[in-house]
């Protein structure tokens, strides 16, 4: 299993139209399912910026752990040349179980209310417990 998000994501969108955010997920997305996808993974699921994919199904390899941390290397590397926002990367080699064919989420999760106010205190995770998930 490999996931991969943007650092700074949720604080980064806050301040940009919902068509931009939209557009920024977009080329992310496609980009790393066509990475995921050329060293044998499958995309399980987007999650807003979050990435999982699953390497071994629903072929198994003898290498997909090494396909992984290959992908993952090269995801890392084209991140540094966009000189954008950083990425993290975590890979699993346990064993898992896996859903194919994840499509990315609508973009109306990112739609601002009404004069751009922000939601009320306990209906997000942000800040400290944002990073301590």
């Amino acid at each position: 299993m490999l996931f991969c998000d943007l650092v700074g994501f949720t604080s980064r969108s806050e301040a940009l139209d919902p068509e931009d955010v939209q557009a920024l997920l977009s080329a992310y997305h496609n980009h790393l399912r066509g990475e995921l996808e050329r060293f044998g993974g499958n995309v399980e699921k987007f999650i807003g910026d979050a990435v999982v994919a699953a390497f071994g199904a629903p072929v198994a390899h003898e290498d997909d752990p090494e396909r992984a941390v290959r992908a993952a290397l090269v995801i890392r590397d084209w991140a540094r040349e966009q000189q954008g926002p950083q990425v993290r990367i975590g890979v699993n080699t346990g064993e898992a179980v896996v859903t194919l064919g994840a499509r990315p989420e609508s973009t109306g999760r990112f739609r601002r209310s009404p004069g751009g106010a922000r939601p009320p205190e306990g209906g997000t995770a942000s800040g400290a417990l944002a990073e301590t998930a």
